[in-house]
């Protein structure tokens, strides 16, 4: 392939990428908006990057459901679950972000 060839190619799959993260993204911010409207106080959002093990404990069991989706229910949407762990991910990421701010 040409380098022009490899540059459109690479631009082609750079949008592919962003358009399908843009979407998948504003599916995290719904998930983790209701998740904080169902948890309240007790929201995943109120916890400090500091506690490690609580997070751990939190995404840890938020993959155990993606695994049982896998294995034993496969009534589960696996989709939604993994959504669920990227949700945690990205909301320990920010809890991270916030206390070096």
């Amino acid at each position: 392939m040409s380098t022009r060839g490899s540059r459109i190619a690479q631009r082609v799959m750079a949008n592919r990428i962003g358009s399908s993260t843009r979407v998948i993204a504003g599916e995290i911010v719904k998930g983790r908006v209701a998740a904080h409207e169902k948890h309240g106080e007790n929201s995943i959002e109120a916890v400090p990057a500091s506690e490690t093990g609580r997070w751990l404990a939190i995404l840890g069991e938020e993959f155990g459901e993606v695994c049982r989706a896998l294995t034993y229910d496969q009534n589960m949407n696996l989709r939604d679950e993994l959504l669920d762990v990227a949700s945690v991910a990205v909301a320990w990421i920010a809890a991270i972000d916030a206390e070096e701010d």
